[in-house]
């Protein structure tokens, strides 16, 4: 077939061709782009809430085996320990309004902080005044722990 032989119907057919490829060819990139910001978002979006979690490593450390609030009985015992408390509870309660949005993957948060919601439950004096005489003031919380992402 020679290229020169082609009528200008023909040659409006092969550039059309020459058109779709090169438009699918750019959708699949602009595909394979926007999967790749989407993911680095995501990463950096996952990174900026672990270090936001890093403000409540006072409250962390006590909860976590072996801390000073792991023995039967023992927790905050004074209102500044208590208000710790409360505002790491207050970080979940967060991340809970970003599940319910869809800013939040729920496996993705049970593995960063799961463990951390357990620590919390594991401990009796702060489920007895936080979940059993104050539960109408950790609605956030416990829709939290409903999901059961803490196991």
């Amino acid at each position: 077939m020679c290229f020169a032989s082609l009528s200008l119907e023909q040659w409006s057919n092969v550039a059309t061709i020459g058109t779709v490829i090169v438009g699918v060819a750019a959708l699949v990139y602009a595909a394979c782009q926007l999967k790749h910001s989407s993911t680095t978002s995501e990463g950096q979006f996952l990174l900026d809430l672990k270090k936001m979690s890093y403000t409540h490593n006072q409250v962390h450390i006590k909860l976590r085996p072996g801390g000073d609030w792991t023995q039967n009985g023992k927790g905050p015992t004074n209102h500044k320990e208590w208000a710790k408390l409360e505002d790491y509870m207050g970080f979940f309660e967060l991340c809970e309004l970003l599940m319910q949005d869809g800013s939040l993957c729920s496996d993705r948060f049970k593995q960063l902080f799961g463990y951390r919601v357990n620590n919390i439950l594991a401990n009796e004096t702060i489920r007895d005044a936080k979940f059993t005489k104050e539960k109408d003031n950790w609605e956030l919380f416990l829709k939290l722990v409903a999901r059961d992402l803490h196991r």
